[in-house]
């Protein structure tokens, strides 16, 4: 699906927004983008010097006054960025002023009475896109690096945005559409026996494209963690301390701590840093038989919560003999990624290394939830292993894709190359392996945006802050 004549119209209009978040701040950003930008400019700003709007340089900074609207008399520093040499790549104006709400939407409301409109969410950067300045899959790395809240997760997003990801896709895309323009070439004109690559050749060259196509794919699951956090559920049974391990590894007072058993009714969530991991803790309801309505729904959420965790906190009370409940949590857990916890250290130790051994569990953690003791040795556990489990180790060399959008569209790819392979293995002839091989391309734009239509990019650019 190609651009629409609509997308081109879209454009011609002029969009503005408050770039900064919104509240108070030392400094506030106005954006404009459109072909009237520097005529909007023009009717609500004078330069100190008297140099007109017309006569400003591209990027540099003028210092002056608002002349229209409230804001009238707000000193500002004025930019315009002339086309194609911006963001968008269309004329851009930025204001930089006092960071007050108010002034900033008074300055706004000067802008929108002198000819623009207010921008959608993403709107700058969807403009980016439509004018060829990035392709899709770097806007949407913008979006991964404003929202990325560990190191690894800019680190990728910063890469997107380079075109690392866009690299690898276009370098496979254009070997494929080699191979395809050289099968088309051969069933238009069969005839003329032109000059061919042999079945061999083709089959090895579509081969070694999928196989890259798969390295790509198989690191989905790492960097959809890395982006979206580690799952973390702290189970066990009611009251052996596990809101008051939440609070400890939050370093707060975040859920309600009471010596009655089932005080946990829902699922309480949190998301903390450690070592430069995002780890989304889950507290849990305490998992024990009840009749009450409220506290089965809970533990109905906790079941839920268990299957989509990534690694398992098990809190026992140390201070206490293992319990029917301790002991029918134990084979629930088996194949899982978890780790057991002694609570109450503090207290003298009741439980046994073998009575453990028999539930499965080799090793188990001594922790304070009272005192906090412990709490380091347990947050290198979850680390290491989050390292063993499915999150792997560092960031690979090559690329790595963090979205679902991505991966569908690789997975599409991967599947119609798998199918182009059976039917050269078969020994067909090339007008049955050629759609495959323009499926698969299809496939492959539609990441980095050569092929995608207008609702997908509406729901792209709707997570998008405005003024982005």
């Amino acid at each position: 699906m190609k651009k629409t004549p609509k997308a081109i119209t879209y454009l011609s209009d002029t969009i503005a927004a408050i770039a900064t978040p919104s509240g108070s701040g030392g400094l506030g950003v106005i954006r404009i983008s459109g072909p009237e930008a520097p005529k909007i400019l023009a009717q609500i700003f004078e330069t100190t010097d008297r140099i007109s709007v017309a006569n400003m340089a591209t990027h540099k900074l003028y210092y002056g006054k608002i002349n229209k609207g409230a804001a009238a008399g707000e000193a500002v520093l004025a930019v315009i960025m002339r086309a194609p040499h911006s963001y968008t790549r269309e004329e851009t104006v930025e204001l930089y002023g006092h960071g007050g709400s108010l002034i900033l939407k008074s300055i706004l409301g000067a802008i929108t009475a002198a000819g623009s409109r207010l921008a959608e969410p993403g709107e700058f950067t969807k403009r980016a896109f439509l004018n060829g300045r990035i392709d899709l899959s770097q806007a949407e790395a913008v979006a991964d690096i404003i929202s990325a809240k560990t190191e690894a997760a800019l680190k990728i997003g910063l890469e997107q945005l380079e075109g690392k990801l866009s690299n690898k896709i276009k370098e496979v895309k254009g070997d494929l559409t080699e191979i395809l323009a050289q099968m088309e070439a051969n069933i238009d004109y069969a005839e003329e026996k032109l000059e061919t690559m042999t079945r061999n050749e083709v089959v090895t060259r579509i081969k070694n494209n999928k196989a890259e196509l798969e390295k790509l794919i198989e690191t989905y699951d790492k960097g959809k963690i890395i982006k979206e956090g580690i799952r973390v559920a702290i189970i066990g049974k009611p009251n052996v301390g596990k809101s008051s391990l939440l609070n400890c590894l939050l370093r707060e007072e975040k859920a309600i701590v009471t010596e009655l058993p089932g005080t946990t009714r829902d699922i309480v969530e949190d998301v903390i840093s450690i070592k430069g991991h995002l780890i989304r803790l889950m507290d849990t309801a305490g998992l024990r038989s009840s009749n009450n309505k409220i506290e089965k729904i809970g533990q109905e959420r906790t079941k839920r919560a268990i299957e989509k965790a990534d690694i398992l906190l098990w809190v026992v009370d140390g201070n206490r003999p293992l319990s029917k409940e301790d002991k029918a949590i134990g084979p629930k857990l088996i194949g899982k990624n978890y780790i057991a916890i002694l609570n109450k250290r503090d207290l003298p130790a009741v439980i046994k290394g073998p009575e453990l051994k028999a539930l499965g569990v080799d090793k188990a953690i001594g922790f304070s939830a009272l005192k906090g003791t412990g709490l380091g040795a347990l947050e290198q556990a979850i680390i290491k292993q989050a390292l063993k489990s499915r999150v792997g180790g560092g960031l690979p060399e090559n690329s790595i894709i963090t979205s679902q959008r991505h991966f569908l569209a690789l997975k599409q790819a991967i599947k119609r190359l798998a199918e182009a392979l059976i039917d050269a293995g078969r020994d067909a002839g090339e007008e049955f392996i050629a759609p495959n091989l323009r499926a698969s391309i299809e496939n492959l734009g539609e990441i980095t945006g050569e092929r995608i239509g207008e609702d997908v990019l509406n729901i792209i650019f709707s997570r998008f802050c405005i003024g982005k």
